[in-house]
């Protein structure tokens, strides 16, 4: 089965189909996401921030150059902000608005 088949098998049972996952600390997450985790689960995005810094700590001692979970060449906390939510009655979790409640 490929993703495209779990997903059509879990809308048929009536679940929520599942985004696609990754580890928290992906360093190939778009900045989106980071700045989502750190909105709704400030408790791991502090994880990744704490992971960055052990990394670099070690990094440091050993002589290396330091690296980044972005592509922004800066420590997490820096690079990402918040991510701002939707207002109360629009959306759902992808983001996307269909209720028609702004009449457009």
């Amino acid at each position: 089965m490929r993703r495209h088949d779990c997903e059509r098998v879990i809308a048929a049972a009536g679940l929520p189909v599942p985004p696609k996952s990754a580890c928290w600390f992906c360093p190939l997450k778009p900045a989106q996401r980071w700045a989502e985790m750190r909105r709704d689960r400030g408790r791991l995005f502090r994880e990744a921030c704490a992971l960055e810094n052990l990394l670099n700590a070690r990094r440091r001692s050993l002589g290396r150059d330091p690296v980044w979970l972005t592509r922004f060449n800066m420590p997490l906390d820096h690079a990402v902000q918040v991510a701002q939510g939707m207002l109360p009655g629009f959306g759902d979790d992808d983001g996307t608005c269909d209720n028609g409640a702004c009449f457009t």
